[in-house]
């Protein structure tokens, strides 16, 4: 029983020191697994261990007895842009590995990893390869410090800001000739007609709209409202004079697509002088009491020697009465114009129409205005 306890606390003591040794062999011995190098000197920079090629050579360690601080250095540092390109090494110069570098055998979890130290401390030995063509070298930038990074991106074409167009927007311009019309001095009853003739100048067919006119004259478009770039057009304008004398300005409206001018003022300016006249042409009482009549006379002559007869007189309007006109000396006529508050709430409004023979001024008028006195 004692011999049975002697053999098995023997074979023990036996199998741990094997496994010591073993331990120690395997951690020391020339045997081991070579591990990879670290790190590799690059003529720019430090290279991260997940960019270090796979068909580099491991660095290998000393061997026993060997000073691991004496090991003979590395006597070429091999540069990234000169290595070759294996034939199974993915093309693409901005690839980034984010996990550790793979190499050919799964790594040994030995305590061999701790004994690599710097890059420096290693001797390395590299295999030699057959040189192949050479990869496209990358421009390094303060951008991307480290070999192998992207290249700074550049925008398509398609993704620029638009040029400003090398015509500009096409548009109809209109000009007159002229926007204004002296007519001088006519006779009351002559028409008074002008053609404004215009052009389109612009890029852009020109379309006229409405015409208008101001009292006491008419406009039209005598051409079609839509003039071509470097058509003319015509607006015709008629002043009739009937009833108006003096000095006269006449207005027409013109209206476009032009974005400069939307719309456009001509003008008709001029004298109108009367072939018939009546001597005052306004009969007016400032304070006039109810029951209370005043009498005017109206004198009648024709300008400039005309000759001509009173058809008839008539007045409109409550309080005015007018007499039979009598003829004067010098082709000259009087009617009385007698003008007669009938209320006291209203003031006296009213007319006198003088009907002639002359055809260019078949009417010559006379307005009446009386207010009522209330302090009487």
């Amino acid at each position: 029983m004692r011999t049975n306890a002697q053999r098995v606390l023997t074979v023990l003591i036996v199998a741990g020191l094997t496994f010591v040794v073993g331990y120690m062999m395997g951690c020391t011995g020339p045997g081991r697994e070579k591990a990879p190098a670290a790190t590799q000197a690059v003529a720019s920079g430090p290279v991260d261990i997940a960019q270090a090629p796979s068909d580099v050579a491991p660095a290998a360690l000393p061997g026993p007895g060997e000073d691991p601080a004496s090991a003979e250095p590395e006597t070429a540092a091999v540069k990234t842009a000169e290595r070759p390109k294996p034939s199974g090494e993915r093309s693409g110069t901005g690839a980034t590995a984010t996990g550790p570098a793979r190499t050919g055998s799964t790594p040994t979890k030995t305590g061999g990893a701790k004994q690599a130290g710097s890059a420096t401390k290693q001797n390395p030995q590299p295999e030699t390869v057959t040189p192949g063509p050479a990869p496209t070298q990358v421009t390094r930038s303060a951008s991307a410090p480290r070999t192998g990074a992207n290249p700074p991106e550049t925008k398509a074409p398609s993704e620029r800001a638009p040029s400003a167009p090398a015509n500009p927007a096409e548009a109809p311009r209109i000009r007159f000739e002229s926007t204004a019309h002296e007519f001088g001095e006519v006779l009351m009853g002559d028409p008074v007609e002008h053609d404004f003739v215009f052009r389109n100048t612009g890029t852009a067919p020109l379309i006229i709209g409405d015409v208008k006119t101001s009292c006491g004259c008419t406009a039209a478009l005598v051409t079609d409202k839509e003039v071509p770039p470097g058509g003319e057009g015509r607006v015709k304008a008629t002043f009739r004079t009937t009833n108006y004398k003096g000095t006269q300005r006449k207005s027409i409206y013109v209206e476009t697509n032009d974005p400069e001018q939307s719309q456009v003022t001509l003008r008709l300016n001029g004298e109108v002088k009367a072939q018939i006249e009546a001597t005052p042409s306004l009969i007016y009482e400032s304070k006039l009491a109810v029951g209370e009549s005043v009498t005017r006379t109206v004198t009648v002559s024709g300008v400039g020697g005309y000759v001509f007869q009173i058809e008839k007189v008539s007045a409109a309007g409550a309080g005015i009465r007018v007499s039979e006109p009598r003829s004067v000396p010098g082709g000259k006529y009087e009617i009385d114009v007698t003008v007669k508050p009938v209320s006291a709430t209203s003031s006296v409004t009213g007319m006198v129409t003088i009907e002639t023979d002359s055809e260019r001024q078949p009417k010559v008028h006379v307005s009446v205005r009386a207010n009522i006195a209330t302090d009487k």
